[in-house]
């Protein structure tokens, strides 16, 4: 059965297909610099443009005129005349510098070739596409995963393993329907809640009364001070966790907008890091004071904020 390629590659005249098509084609080549370098470790480095690599494959000429079709392709190689090299998205004007083949039968011609770059016509993306946001979350609960057993708590543990299966079940975000992220978030705001509450119960012990308090014996001063440092790991553990579960619920969010109102509970902090966080602005702050009817941008205690929707016009004004 002959293979059917997913990709079709076309040089000049001679259009590859099955065993002809090779499995990769690497590309990009280096930028010409000229380094000039000064006493005292200075340099000036001047770009003077790129210079694309060969473009190289191999394949297998694999039919009864296999060999009639590298014969074509060594033709074309001794012409020395430019040809169009396209494949997917890519497009280039290329001289074959080098066309090898080995005749195995008549059916049955192995080959390498080697075109050097004349012209790069493939439309130059200017801006990197952001990743997927099923990717992002993917990452980050793998992550939030990791971290779960550092700390020390059974039921956010337990709140990870329920979110990854939650995920699982859901699917690809992009597909979900809003019910189904709508009951993703929400348990990512209970996850967000025992995250925070044990926060402060971390940040309390660490922050407890002095080990060398008058009356207290070596023994005792010494299992404070070890208790002060566990939790002090732990919390360093939490914070992390914390903002992994942030970030989850903010692509999640932006997988659908409409799923529901976002919220986040927090655990002190300030606006102006929230403001950062979740909406990639630090001016923002007074949007969330807004909807929430604060006027201290410092917070204390855990409560839950509702978050405005991005607007990257706002410039820290209010949104109106």
């Amino acid at each position: 059965m002959a293979l059917v390629p997913d990709t079709q590659i076309v040089l000049g005249d001679v259009t590859f297909a099955a065993y002809e098509v090779p499995e990769r084609i690497a590309f990009g080549g280096e930028q010409r610099l000229v380094v000039q370098k000064y006493i005292g470790g200075g340099r000036v480095v001047e770009a003077l443009g790129p210079d694309d690599k060969e473009l190289r494959w191999s394949g297998r000429f694999q039919s009864p005129n296999a060999a009639l079709r590298a014969r074509h392709l060594d033709y074309l190689r001794r012409q020395g005349a430019a040809q169009t090299l396209s494949w997917d998205q890519f497009s280039y004007s290329v001289v074959i510098h080098a066309f090898e083949a080995d005749f195995e039968r008549a059916y049955q011609v192995p080959y390498r070739i080697s075109c050097l770059v004349v012209a790069d016509n493939t439309q130059t993306i200017t801006t990197s596409p952001p990743p997927p946001v099923d990717e992002l979350v993917s990452a980050d609960a793998s992550a939030l995963a990791s971290l779960a057993p550092a700390c020390a708590n059974a039921a956010i543990a337990s709140g990870v393993l329920s979110l990854q299966q939650h995920l699982a079940a859901t699917g690809l975000l992009s597909a979900a329907p809003a019910a189904a992220l709508a009951a993703l978030l929400s348990r990512l705001a209970s996850l967000s809640a025992l995250i925070a509450g044990a926060i402060v119960a971390a940040g309390t012990t660490t922050a407890g009364g002095s080990v060398g308090a008058a009356g207290s014996g070596a023994g005792t001063a010494a299992a404070a001070l070890v208790g002060q440092a566990g939790a002090a790991a732990v919390l360093a553990v939490l914070l992390e966790m914390q903002a992994l579960a942030g970030r989850i619920a903010y692509n999640v969010q932006q997988a659908s907008p409409a799923a529901s109102a976002r919220t986040i509970t927090v655990a002190g902090g300030n606006l102006f890091q929230i403001a950062a966080a979740e909406l990639g602005d630090a001016t923002q702050w007074n949007r969330i004071a807004a909807l929430n009817g604060l006027a201290d941008p410092v917070l204390s205690g855990v409560m839950q904020l509702r978050l405005p929707p991005l607007d990257t016009n706002a410039g820290g004004g209010l949104a109106t």
